[in-house]
C-alpha cells in the first residue's frame, strides 16, 4: 500500500522570523532522526498538513518530499500549538532507519460490540493507546480492541489479551487494564419520605370542651 505523501520547502527563516511564514500559511518545523545528518529545517503549507495530521496522528508512516526531491519516510513526532488560538505552530518530523525497530506509541480502536453492554452493563475505557516495538514500515495505523471479549458485568480487557499484528512486539505492560464492565447503578429512593404532589394530612377539628359550671 502506498505511504500518503506530504510536501514540504527548505526553511530559511528561523527564530521571529517564523511568524512570518505562520502569516503566510505555513508551518514551519525540523527533519531529524537516524536517516537524516544534522537537523533539517523545513515548512509545511499548515491546511494540507493539518488535514493529514488528523487522519495520520503519530503512528502513521508518511513520505515526506522536500522541494520535489525523493521522498522520504518520516513519522510526524511531536507537534506544538498556539495556546490560545489552537493552531499548529511547529511540527518536527522523525526519519527512522527502516531496518531497525523503534518503540512508539499506537492508539487503540475499539470494535464489536460487547454483550454485558446490551445487558446494561457500563463500559469504561481506561488506556487510549499502549506502547509497542517492530520496524518503521510495521507500524500499526491502531490496535484494534474486540469488545467482544467482555460477556458479563465485572469483565475486564488487558494489553495481554489483544492479537498483535505481525511483526509487532508489545512494550506496555501485558497486566495493563484497558477497558473494563461496571454493573449498573440502582438509585435507591430514601425511606420516609412522602411522595411529590401527596396531599399533606390535615388534623381533624374537635369541638371546644363546656367550661364545668359553677
Amino acid at each position: 500500500m502506498a505511504r500518503q505523501q506530504i510536501s514540504a520547502q527548505p526553511r530559511a527563516a528561523m527564530g521571529k522570523k517564523v511568524k512570518r511564514l505562520r502569516r503566510e500559511g505555513l508551518i514551519p518545523g525540523v527533519v531529524y532522526g537516524p536517516a537524516v545528518e544534522g537537523v533539517q529545517p523545513v515548512a509545511v503549507t499548515a491546511k494540507d498538513f493539518e488535514r493529514i495530521y488528523l487522519h495520520a496522528g503519530t503512528a502513521t508512516l508518511l513520505d515526506l518530499v522536500v522541494d520535489g526531491g525523493a521522498p522520504r519516510p518520516v513519522l510526524i513526532h511531536e507537534v506544538q500549538h498556539d495556546e490560545l488560538r489552537r493552531k499548529l505552530t511547529h511540527v518536527d518530523f522523525l526519519a527512522p532507519d527502516m531496518r531497525a525497530e523503534i518503540t512508539l506509541t499506537v492508539p487503540l480502536q475499539l470494535t464489536g460490540e460487547s454483550p454485558a453492554v446490551q445487558e446494561g452493563g457500563i463500559l469504561t475505557e481506561l488506556v487510549t493507546e499502549l506502547q509497542v516495538r517492530c520496524l518503521p514500515d510495521r507500524i500499526p495505523h491502531a490496535l484494534e480492541v474486540d469488545l467482544g471479549l467482555l460477556t458479563e458485568i465485572g469483565a475486564q480487557l488487558t494489553a495481554g489479551q489483544l492479537t498483535m499484528p505481525a511483526g509487532v512486539t508489545l512494550i506496555s505492560p501485558e497486566d495493563e487494564l484497558l477497558a473494563k464492565i461496571d454493573a449498573p447503578q440502582v438509585v435507591v429512593e430514601p425511606e420516609g419520605e412522602e411522595e411529590e404532589g401527596a396531599p399533606t394530612p390535615v388534623a381533624a377539628e374537635t369541638e371546644p370542651e363546656p367550661e364545668p359550671e359553677g
